[in-house]
């Protein structure tokens, strides 16, 4: 088993992805009552579905990290990159971004 050393660039790197991450879900953290009345979820169910994202970002780290090991960082961004991109229609993130703008937009009152 070979060991890692850890250097100043690598926990850099790591402050820097942690700070994101959490700069993420702090920008989301407020519009959780909005999104839990426009899709009538208790506050059980807010909360499962909370947990269930901590689970799938745990397995998906594992995932990513496979993928860094066959493909080498460099080509792993890379990817991600391209993969985030919108491509108009096509786009998965496109899709989901979508979704969830919808469902929390102001209802329009006649």
């Amino acid at each position: 088993m070979s060991t890692q050393v850890i250097t100043k660039k690598t926990i850099s790197a790591l402050r820097i992805c942690y700070f994101t991450l959490s700069v993420s879900v702090a920008v989301y953290l407020p519009r959780i009552p909005d999104l839990k009345d426009k899709l009538h979820l208790t506050v059980g169910e807010i909360g499962q579905i909370l947990m269930l994202v901590g689970l799938v970002g745990f397995i998906a780290s594992r995932l990513v990290t496979l993928v860094i090991k066959k493909l080498t960082s460099r080509r792993a961004v890379l990817f991600g990159v391209l993969s985030r991109v919108p491509k108009g229609i096509g786009s998965v993130n496109y899709f989901l971004t979508s979704a969830f703008i919808d469902v929390l937009k102001p209802a329009k009152s006649t």
